[in-house]
């Protein structure tokens, strides 16, 4: 696996899974509920998740994008 797919892959599933993980501990420590801990730990998932989408939105539009002009027709002169 390439270090960028490394990178991308724990930005998108890593920091909202700590995320959750780090509310519902420190939260079920502090004497929550464990159903109460548990369910604003996953909505602190859900909002990770979703600033992590609006971050991409933005980076998208401003990174270049290659796009595809011509497919090169080059099985026709292939030999061998």
């Amino acid at each position: 696996m390439d270090s960028l797919e490394s990178k991308a892959a724990f930005i998108m599933y890593g920091i909202p899974l700590l995320t959750m993980v780090t509310i519902t501990v420190l939260l079920f420590s502090l004497g929550l509920n464990e159903i109460i801990s548990f369910l604003l730990g996953l909505t602190s998932m859900l909002i990770s998740y979703y600033f992590i989408y609006l971050y991409d939105r933005k980076v998208a539009k401003t990174k270049y994008v290659p796009e595809i002009i011509e497919k090169i027709g080059i099985y026709k002169t292939f030999q061998i």
